[in-house]
């Protein structure tokens, strides 16, 4: 509009024209001014989310600090375009396309339908000189794996919104994405039906009896065991036994059991199984199971902790899908013990390729596929 009005006084000489042209460069003049003075004293830091999985929008914070006298307004902090340096989507960037103004007659590329344009992104309408806010946002990701964060964008269209000027933080981060959690209600079922549990002979909530004892002032009442506190005369509680639960090694054949040719037909059914995977490996952990995960690259042995269910799934978020079957006899485990129960997951054709020889004796095959499995 200003070169318009511009090119319009030059040919007609109009001094009203002249006068608009001057208001409208001040205008613009006036814009980047003042948009460089609210960004000129912000920084911000994220506060990541500890567990990210695909498609999920898990909570985080952005902290944003003003560290000047006056107030800033209408502040947008988003994440730069990160890279998936690992998984399905590797060396692909993810958000937005910014292009130059003047290259309109370039698009931006596609994004998954019903995907937000940002993978995170908050607003601030003001905030005062000397001071820091903590906003809520959201990270959503479309695909697991790892993922290269570069920094912050500090956005502002302040004051007119005729035009957005963009402050980049370098502020670097990783960040795992661990596949979609999927239920998996008839593999926990089967897997409940083949194990089971084992008593302890400790005590603790299970349910089997483990023995009787005085009843102690400011305990829950529903504890006392009422008949035997008859028959002796006095309060007593009962005691159950706990459950010692088993170590389960979860055997991932990430193997199409077919040539190169034909990967790209096993990938969706892969990415569906590892989702199904990752629902009944929080299952697990929420019950208490030590569990192992052992791949054709690489074993995490047995364990139960936070950190131990968080190796595992950036394992599950970072493994690749290879060709073929593994080699009968190469695949059988040195690290399963007479305890420890196999849970042997894959695609049908690697799973029926599997050295069945060579497997413990308590052993159990979950197949990726719709079709039934054709393994012992």
């Amino acid at each position: 509009m200003t070169l318009g009005v511009g090119f319009g006084a030059i040919n007609t000489g109009n001094n009203l024209l002249f006068l608009l042209l001057g208001m409208m460069l001040s205008l613009i003049i006036a814009s980047g001014i003042l948009s460089e003075a609210v960004l000129k004293s912000l920084h911000a830091q994220r506060l990541a989310p500890r567990r990210l999985h695909v498609g999920q929008k898990t909570p985080a914070y952005f902290e944003l600090i003003n560290a000047g006298r006056w107030s800033s307004l209408s502040i947008e902090i988003s994440e730069q375009n990160p890279t998936c340096i690992a998984g399905p989507l590797r060396g692909q960037y993810i958000g937005p396309t910014y292009l130059p103004w003047w290259k309109f007659w370039k698009r931006r590329k596609s994004l998954p339908q019903n995907y937000p344009e940002h993978v995170a992104l908050t607003y601030c309408l003001q905030i005062p000189g000397n001071n820091t806010l903590t906003l809520p946002a959201h990270y959503i990701l479309p695909a697991r794996g790892l993922f290269s964060f570069p920094g912050l964008n500090l956005t502002t269209r302040f004051p007119f919104g005729f035009f957005e000027k963009t402050r980049e933080l370098d502020i670097p981060l990783t960040l795992a994405v661990f596949p979609r959690v999927a239920p998996g209600e008839d593999w926990i079922t089967s897997i409940h039906q083949a194990f089971g549990e084992l008593d302890s002979h400790e005590k603790g909530s299970g349910e089997g009896f483990f023995g009787l004892r005085e009843y102690q002032p400011g305990e829950d009442r529903r504890l006392i065991h009422w008949k035997s506190s008859a028959r002796r005369g006095e309060l007593v509680v009962r005691e159950n036994e706990s459950h010692e639960q088993r170590a389960i090694e979860i055997f991932l054949i990430n193997a199409t059991g077919h040539p190169p040719a034909s990967r790209h037909l096993f990938i969706r059914d892969f990415e569906a199984g590892l989702e199904k995977t990752t629902g009944l490996l929080l299952h697990m952990h929420r019950q208490g199971y030590q569990i192992a995960l052992q791949t054709l690259d690489i074993h995490i042995p047995a364990a139960h902790s936070e950190s131990h269910l968080d190796n595992i799934l950036y394992t599950l978020a970072t493994v690749d899908l290879k060709d073929n079957a593994p080699a009968p006899g190469a695949t059988a485990s040195a690290h399963t013990n007479a305890t420890t129960h196999r849970i042997t997951l894959g695609l049908n054709a690697a799973l029926a390729q599997f050295p069945s020889a060579h497997t413990p004796q308590h052993n159990i095959f979950l197949s990726f596929d719709s079709a039934p499995q054709d393994t012992p």
